[in-house]
Parts: structure tokens; sequence; C-alpha cells
């Protein structure tokens, strides 16, 4: 209040002394009218105090000298000023809240990252006693929980949070988390959809959700979960690669090999990557595709059996069976894939 008074006051001298320092009063004026609308808290205001002390001291300044060249009515008049907008600044308080419960759960989130479990969960705690309405409070002891291992703990916190505002998106989030640790992977899809829904836009929410139906063998959910995630990153490789995997495996080589070729353009992967791209490209019939891609391939795993098995995969694709048997017998593991190429392959050789 004084400080308003004071600023005012010298404004008033500014203007007298034809220096009205009109970016300045822009300034203060647009803190003054933000601050208003918003009724934020005190620090949001400190930045007003920079360019009211500006004035301020202007009109201090002016203050003494009044009084020592006793010029009484000036002298009142500038005080008078500053007396009525002392007034004006009292017409419409805001009362003083010791709610620090948002400060309180936010320094438990920060606690957290750096590893301080204990003093997470005692700011969490704190939290939730300054204000047990709270319920980033209560999303605040439960995560602290989650990470000491206090899984019903967690899970009564994060429930009241949610029930506190069932739209608190990382609530949600973080009720998924610690489905997911207590393998109830049905009811981390749930929380994880919950979450997308209401922030179509987070890619940890979404990234969660493919991971979750992926091992619930929910494949069509998965790959739409995945399509949200390469729109919201477009230069996730993981993301892309998981697209091109499930492609692949519902019979879509062409899509997959598409996903894969981009994401290793992205980035240069190791074998496995390699092996994909030249699977799907022979499955596609893209054989110079798929030749390429296997011997990068080779070149960073030798003749491994899972590589000489994408080579017979590839020569059997080209019609090249007994290159495909040759190669075939090379390989030591005797899995389901091998058998039923071995069949297809002799198969094709005595048509």
């Amino acid at each position: 209040m004084v400080l308003f008074a004071l600023g005012a006051m010298g404004v008033l001298v500014a203007r007298r002394e034809r220096q009205p320092r009109l970016i300045l009063l822009a300034y203060i004026g647009l803190g003054v009218v933000s601050c208003s609308l918003l009724v934020v808290a005190a620090r949001y205001r400190l930045p007003i105090v920079i360019g009211l002390a500006v004035f301020g001291g202007l009109a201090i300044e002016r203050v003494v000298a009044l009084v020592r060249t006793r010029a009484w009515r000036e002298l009142t008049m500038l005080v008078a000023v500053g007396l009525v907008v002392a007034a004006a600044s009292r017409l419409w308080p805001h009362p003083p809240s010791h709610n620090v419960s948002e400060e309180l759960a936010l320094s438990a989130g920060s606690l957290l990252k750096e590893g301080d479990v204990d003093g997470a969960e005692r700011e969490g705690r704190k939290a939730v006693a300054s204000d047990s309405t709270s319920a980033l409070a209560w999303n605040a002891l439960g995560m602290a929980l989650k990470i000491r291992g206090d899984q019903t703990g967690a899970g009564a916190a994060l429930a009241h949070a949610l029930a506190l505002n069932d739209e608190y998106q990382r609530a949600h989030v973080n009720a998924g988390a610690l489905a997911d640790e207590e393998h109830d992977l049905s009811r981390a899809a749930r929380e994880y959809a919950r979450a997308t829904a209401i922030d179509p836009h987070d890619p940890l929410a979404v990234r969660a959700l493919a991971g979750v139906e992926i091992r619930r063998g929910d494949l069509e959910s998965a790959r739409l979960a995945y399509e949200r995630l390469v729109l919201l990153q477009p230069r996730n490789v993981d993301a892309l690669l998981q697209l091109a995997r499930m492609d692949g495996a519902s019979q879509r080589p062409a899509e997959g090999l598409a996903y894969a070729k981009r994401a290793l353009t992205l980035e240069e992967r190791g074998g496995e990557d390699w092996l994909l791209v030249a699977t799907l490209a022979a499955q596609a019939k893209h054989f110079d595709v798929a030749e390429e891609a296997l011997t990068h391939a080779q070149s960073l795993l030798g003749s491994i059996d899972q590589v000489l098995f994408t080579a017979a995969v590839l020569r059997y694709q080209e019609g090249r069976f007994d290159d495909a048997a040759q190669i075939l017998n090379q390989i030591h593991a005797g899995n389901d894939e091998v058998t039923a190429l071995r069949a297809a392959v002799e198969a094709a050789r005595h048509r």
C-alpha cells in the first residue's frame, strides 16, 4: 500500500517535470491489471515493485526537497494524492491465505525427482494436512508412497485424489502406473485410457497405454495408441518400430515396412531392427530393399540363426526354393517358425 501510494506520487512528480516515462507507466499498469484480474499470490505481484520503486524514489526525493524549501502547499497536495491512492488500494482487499498445500505438494514432487523419498513423503503428508480437499496434495503423497513401495497406501491416496477430482489427468496416469506395478493390466489400461481421454496430447500417457495394450494382447488398441503417439512425436523411433512389428504380425508387410524404413532413417539401430526391415520387405516383395537390409544386419550380427532364417524367408519369397532349403539346413534352432518355413519350402520344391 505504501509503495503504491509513493508510486502514484512519483508519477505526479514525473508528469510535472514532463518526464512521464510512458514505458514504465505501461509496465506498471499492465501488471496491476493482470494481478487484479487473476487475484494472484504475492510472489506474482513482485515484478510491479520494480516499476513502483522508481517512481517511489522520485516521490521521496521531491518530498524531502519540498520540506527543505518549505513549499507546504505543494507538499500537501502531493501527500494528499498519496493518501487517496493508498486508500483506493484497499477498496478490493483479498483475504490472506495460509493454505500452503500447493507449495508443499510441488515440493514433494521436486524431492522425488532428487531421490529424497522420505522428504517427499513428509512434504506430501504436510500438504494433505494443510488442505485435505486438495487433489494435488493427495496425488503427491500417493506418488511418494508408490516409490517407497507402499502400494496399499499409494492406491488409497491416488483414489482419494481422483475422488476429489476425476478430471485430474496426472493422477490417472499415476494410478495406471501403480496398477501396472501390481500386474493389474486391465485396471492400468482403464486409467491410462482415461488419462488420454482427458488430455489426448500427453505422450507419456499415450505411450504407457500402448505398452499395456501390447502386454494385454489387444493389438488393435495398441495400434491406435501407437499411431496417436507417432502423431504426437513423429520422431519416436520405438513407436514406429512397434507399429512396424504389429503390421507385420497382422499380415500388412507393406505398411509395416514404411514405418520401419522411416524409423531407421531417423536413427541408426541394431541388427535386429534391420532384420525386421528385411523380413517385411521380403514379405512385401520389395526384394532389393530386403537384400540391402539383410546385408546390413549380417554385417552387424554375423551369420546367426536369426539372420539365416530371414535369408531363407527372402529366398522363399523370391521363389528360390532350393537356396532357401540350403540356408535352412544351416539353422540349428528348431522353433515353430523354422519348422513351418521348412514345410512350406519342401511343399514348394515338390510341386
